[in-house]
């Protein structure tokens, strides 16, 4: 297929195997950042099931830029480390679960996190992430490091932009975390092989 159809259909199926509910997450923490609200405001626009005018937006130019990423692979083993990077967005969701402050009590992440032996969990996401790098650096080593170095980014302001804005982490910011991560390692992946074959 051409590449507009591949960047289109790559863009789709995350979506379908998550059912959207990261997406739902990323729309939903747009809405309450838009509000420039209170954190009580920003917290109850978030738990609203309704999507606003910002988060259409915002979803809308995200999947544009997604296409956009993915119409520039051109190697098989940009794939695999795109394919990469949604386990290790996923382990370091998990562990900022684990390692974050809840921001409110009894929400759907904290009720997830809260029977975990947390050092099990630490301990497990931290080993996925060690053997995914490793397969990524294997795979290709620049763009590799470079999709991890995006997400790890990605990581520290998630952390610091919940604790400001929320005063700690939720499922939806969970969402939200994971949308940006996943196209920031693209990104950075997609970039670092371009510029280095540009460069040689």
């Amino acid at each position: 297929v051409g590449g507009i159809m591949f960047a289109a259909v790559m863009s789709v199926i995350p979506l379908i195997i998550t059912g959207g509910i990261h997406m739902d997450g990323f729309c939903d923490a747009n809405d309450a950042l838009s509000s420039w609200g209170t954190r009580e405001k920003m917290l109850e626009i978030m738990d609203d099931p309704h999507i606003g005018s910002f988060a259409a937006v915002r979803a809308s130019l995200y999947l544009l830029l997604q296409a956009g990423i993915f119409s520039q692979i051109s190697r098989w083993q940009i794939m695999l480390i795109c394919a990469l990077s949604f386990v290790q967005s996923r382990a370091l969701s998990g562990l900022g679960a684990v390692i974050f402050k809840s921001a409110k009590v009894g929400g759907d992440l904290q009720s997830f996190s809260r029977p975990a032996a947390r050092a099990a969990v630490t301990v497990s996401e931290l080993l996925i992430l060690t053997l995914t790098l490793a397969a990524a650096a294997l795979v290709d080593l620049l763009p590799g490091l470079c999709a991890f170095v995006g997400e790890v980014l990605c990581f520290a302001f998630y952390r610091r932009m919940s604790y400001k804005k929320f005063g700690g982490v939720t499922g939806d910011l969970a969402g939200y975390f994971l949308q940006i991560c996943e196209l920031s390692a693209a990104a950075f992946a997609v970039f670092a092989d371009l510029i280095r074959s540009a460069v040689i």
